[in-house]
């Protein structure tokens, strides 16, 4: 069987904030300059958010922010959870305001495993299984993942949610050959 195992290198840049109020939902380690940076307290980490709550429910106004990241997060909440998650995080958006995640993507990943055996090649983990089910490295049962998403779901879910003109594109952050990006824009009443 063949190793194959392609270099991926991942950006440490933050994105330029907007004029406005930016978010920077369940940001872990990446403390954006000019963005509110909000995580879980005591989250893996251990470094602190400008913000620390669950962020199923943020305790910022309804309509508040312009733009809100949120960065391989949606796939720490199980299925059943995602609906409230996402409608929370357009609640604190302004109308025309910007959601912005990006998570592993189910298409991506299943093309990847049908690739690898197809051509015989060794199943690379860091595409696959740790796309699917977390980086047991970092040893915290916060940081498993409890559901990829398809290009699919994750737009039809964020239409239910309130956004409109959603839309898919290549991550910034992460793998772009096995991650996505979805954008949505909460709708104007």
């Amino acid at each position: 069987m063949r190793t194959v195992r392609p270099i991926v290198k991942m950006p440490s840049h933050a994105p330029q904030p907007i004029e406005g109020i930016n978010l920077n939902i369940g940001c872990g380690a990446k403390l954006w300059p000019g963005f509110v940076n909000i995580d879980f307290e005591n989250n893996w980490s251990k470094k602190k958010p400008d913000i620390e709550c669950d962020i199923r429910n943020i305790p910022l106004p309804e309509n508040h922010a312009d733009v809100a990241y949120a960065i391989h997060v949606l796939e720490h909440f199980y299925r059943h959870e995602t609906e409230d998650v996402l409608k929370e995080w357009v609640r604190v958006l302004k109308p025309g305001g910007k959601l912005i995640i990006e998570v592993p993507c189910l298409d991506k990943i299943i093309g990847k495993f049908n690739h690898y055996i197809k051509e015989n090649i060794e199943i690379n983990k860091q595409a696959t299984m740790f796309r699917l089910y977390g980086d047991p490295s970092y040893k915290d049962a916060n940081m498993v993942h409890k559901w990829c998403f398809s290009v699919q779901e994750l737009i039809a879910l964020m239409k239910k949610s309130g956004l409109c003109d959603v839309h898919y594109s290549e991550p910034e952050w992460h793998r772009p050959d096995c991650d996505m990006r979805v954008t949505g824009t909460k709708c104007q009443k």
